[in-house]
């Protein structure tokens, strides 16, 4: 029986050694656990310093400096450095600051900028962030010309702001001519009928304004007409399509044979003659949304009124042309979380906010209709955002179309400044170097 207590009383003491063990080594993890919660967050709130290269946003400027205010009101931990490169400049800046180990992280891309640093793997794709985020694109923001930052496959920017292309016209010059406005449903023949009645040579007066632009005028004119610049998979040039051809005619046929349009000089801005929209005496233009800031101001830089309408249809539609800016991290930042951390907070109410009070168009849907273009009638405000929604995108993810744009856009001057030229030779013997060009660079050339 002494023998039994014994062993009972050996039994109760190895049990509390146990359990006074598995005690401590529960409250040894917990204490581990914390440690590295500690450690985590101490990892998360640590200064971060990124630079960011723009040609849109000046450091200097009290613009940008609202930005970074604003930016780190959210996000205090994250030192921000702008650096600016005028826009035909900003490759060369970019490829001699790689080079040179100089920090960077955040770029400013357009179709063209991503294009060419894409290819030569110094953007990183942001598909995972974009995954990991929950961002829906296709549902809240409009994202038709997210062709413009892609490149084989790959997402390497997201559009933060939009700009489409449409028509302005001079409510003045329509009323005094008796000529009704345009309306969103409105045909190319009804479109040149205006531009006939509202031509006043005798005034210096047009009804058009031809661009000689490919990318944001032309395609808009031949997407409607039926035509294509590219096959589907971008291995084929079609831009003698039937289609394009018919546009190419019409565009010419306005200078010539209608004689509603001014030959297009090389000045985007204005035309030849003192001819220009903003001169007040061409009675529609087609132009971009950024065509609009400067509108709201007192007094505005177009002292007459004015509507929009969407492009006039044909066979395949009314087709208002969306491209858009981007911000794309730059593949070796040594900084991603911070510079995705920058780029998510443009797209987000803030960022986005502040775009629409500098008189630009956000890409988020909600912000742009609730905060964009507030000076205007609901009326313009509608058909703006309409060709956000509807508008096409040119086939950017193809590195031939921006390298094809100043070959083509040459050819394009080439018609549309001589009475006698050849339309359909001219573009047989485009798609001819297109598509030789395609081949170049496949072959790496």
């Amino acid at each position: 029986m002494k023998t039994l207590k014994i062993a009972m009383m050996a039994f109760l003491c190895l049990v509390l050694v146990l359990t006074g063990c598995s005690s401590n080594n529960n409250e040894n993890a917990a204490s581990n656990k914390g440690s590295n919660n500690a450690n985590q967050t101490d990892q998360g709130d640590q200064e971060s310093e990124i630079t960011v290269l723009s040609w849109r946003f000046d450091p200097a400027s009290p613009e940008w400096e609202s930005i970074v205010t604003a930016f780190n009101e959210d996000h205090p931990n994250i030192k921000v450095n702008g650096v600016m490169a005028p826009s035909s400049e900003v490759v060369q800046k970019v490829t001699s600051m790689v080079a040179g180990n100089q920090e960077v992280d955040v770029l400013f891309t357009d179709s063209t900028r991503n294009l060419n640093f894409a290819s030569k793997g110094l953007l990183e794709d942001l598909q995972p962030y974009i995954d990991e985020s929950g961002l829906n694109l296709e549902e809240d923001y409009y994202v038709k010309s997210l062709s413009d930052h892609m490149y084989e496959g790959k997402t390497y920017g997201i559009p933060i702001l939009n700009m489409t292309y449409f028509i302005f016209y001079n409510k003045d010059l329509f009323d005094k001519a008796n000529v009704e406005y345009p309306t969103n449903d409105w045909t190319i023949d009804e479109f040149l009928d205006k531009a006939k009645k509202l031509t006043n040579k005798d005034d210096n007066q047009y009804g058009y304004n031809l661009r000689p632009w490919v990318g944001t005028h032309f395609l808009g004119w031949s997407y409607a007409m039926g035509g294509e610049y590219l096959s589907e998979d971008g291995s084929e040039s079609l831009v003698n399509s039937e289609g394009s051809v018919e546009a190419m005619n019409f565009l010419k046929d306005l200078i010539y044979k209608h004689e509603v349009a001014p030959i297009p000089n090389a000045d985007a801005a204005s035309q030849g003659g003192g001819v220009a929209f903003e001169s007040g005496n061409v009675a529609m233009n087609w132009s971009g949304s950024w065509d609009i800031k400067g509108t709201q101001t007192t007094p505005s830089k177009w002292d007459f009124n004015w509507g929009v309408a969407m492009p006039p249809k044909g066979e395949g539609g009314s087709k208002p042309v969306v491209i858009s800016n981007a911000w794309g991290m730059y593949s070796k930042s040594n900084n991603k979380d911070a510079a995705w951390t920058f780029i998510e907070w443009w797209l987000g109410e803030k960022g986005q906010m502040v775009l629409a009070e500098q008189g630009e168009f956000p890409s988020n849907k909600q912000i742009a209709k609730e905060h964009a273009f507030t000076h205007l009638s609901e009326e313009i405000r509608d058909t703006v955002f309409k060709t956000a929604e509807e508008g096409v995108s040119r086939p950017t993810q193809f590195p031939v179309m921006a390298r094809s744009e100043k070959d083509f856009g040459a050819r394009m001057e080439q018609i549309l400044s001589d009475k006698n030229s050849d339309v359909e030779k001219i573009m047989d013997e485009s798609k001819e170097e297109l598509d030789k060009l395609i081949k170049d660079i496949e072959n790496g050339r």
